[in-house]
């Protein structure tokens, strides 16, 4: 059976096309792909997540401090190219997926920053303004995770909270959520007051 020349092009180009395509959807669905194992560890991957967050909020400390520049910078850029699954427990909450920046490879797996967990939706500015204690937070947002500190003396101490996600909006675009607040308890009081509170959204796509 001899192919005609120009069936031959066109099966070609279709082939083309096809093959063309099929990379370019693996890498867009890999970090979906991967929301749904059940097998604990780091993926590298192949493509970053890079994008910008901006502050959407900031309350009292947040309100009138300033960094560095190349510290703003740095809180500003998103560069997300490591997926890590836990499903023992850690720093992390249980079964948590996460995205983040990885550093380095270590024998012990990869070190990362900017570390955000996967959430189906996310609350808006006021719900999170809204929240006036700790316990109304971790309601809204689950147990805060991550570097804590505390300091003060017998009439009050004060510590921090923090939470970091994201979302996939579709297969093409995430977005994060980033909430820090300052908080105080002081005796007598029935519970651990907000006094500062900095909210981050961002969006990234990935890398070309």
């Amino acid at each position: 059976m001899t192919i005609q020349a120009s069936q031959l092009r066109l099966a070609l180009s279709l082939g083309f096309v096809l093959f063309g395509c099929l990379p370019a959807l693996t890498e867009t669905n890999q970090l979906a792909q991967l929301l749904s194992t059940t097998r604990a560890g780091q993926y590298r991957l192949t493509q970053a997540w890079v994008g910008e967050r901006r502050q959407t909020v900031a309350t009292g400390f947040f309100a009138t401090h300033t960094n560095s520049p190349a510290l703003e910078r740095s809180e500003r850029e998103l560069h997300l190219d490591l997926f890590s699954y836990y499903n023992e427990p850690s720093a992390m909450p249980l079964g948590s997926r996460a995205i983040s920046q990885s550093l380095e490879q270590t024998k012990e797996g990869w070190r990362h920053t900017n570390l955000h967990i996967h959430r189906a939706a996310f609350p808006t500015d006021a719900e999170v303004t809204a929240a006036r204690t700790v316990g109304a937070l971790t309601n809204l947002l689950g147990s805060s995770w991550g570097f804590k500190d505390a300091w003060g003396d017998t009439r009050a101490m004060h510590s921090q909270a923090g939470w970091s996600y994201f979302r996939m909006v579709d297969d093409a675009t995430l977005e994060t959520l980033s909430v820090f607040c300052l908080t105080t308890y002081t005796n007598g009081q029935s519970a651990e007051y907000v006094d500062s509170i900095r909210i981050q959204r961002g969006t990234a796509r990935q890398a070309r």
